[in-house]
């Protein structure tokens, strides 16, 4: 093949050129095989949580916020836990006393720091009394 692709540029005038051409096609042809890559360092995944807390009506687990890069406590309802609309906003108007705000995105309600024990004495006895 590189005997024919010579007589064949050289028939062309292209004899400037040949000696490029035919090193590219050296280079090609005996390439070696791509290596399989392997992760020197496992990969910590953001936003991996841990449980902290756990009762029949929720858990608070810690997570982290990769948009603000800082670490955050969401306090989840249990899915037997059904409330009307009423209950669910005098559930959030008491976690936003203590600095917390409900997020769509985690399904929660999320606190800046760990909920202390006086906050999650409160908001088990709302769901009590709401349930």
């Amino acid at each position: 093949m590189k005997n024919d692709l010579t007589k064949y540029l050289s028939s062309k005038k292209l004899e400037e050129h040949v000696s490029h051409i035919i090193a590219i096609i050296d280079r090609h042809s005996n390439k070696k095989p791509n290596q399989v890559r392997t992760a020197t360092k496992p990969i910590k995944r953001r936003g991996s949580k841990e449980s902290l807390f756990e009762n029949q009506f929720f858990v608070i687990a810690k997570d982290y916020h990769t948009k603000d890069k800082i670490d955050i406590w969401v306090l989840k309802l249990k899915r037997k836990i059904w409330l009307e609309k009423d209950q669910f906003s005098e559930l959030k108007e008491l976690i936003e006393c203590y600095e917390g705000y409900y997020s769509g995105f985690s399904g929660g309600f999320i606190f800046p720091s760990m909920p202390t024990a006086k906050i999650i004495e409160e908001v088990t006895e709302l769901l009590l009394s709401l349930v």
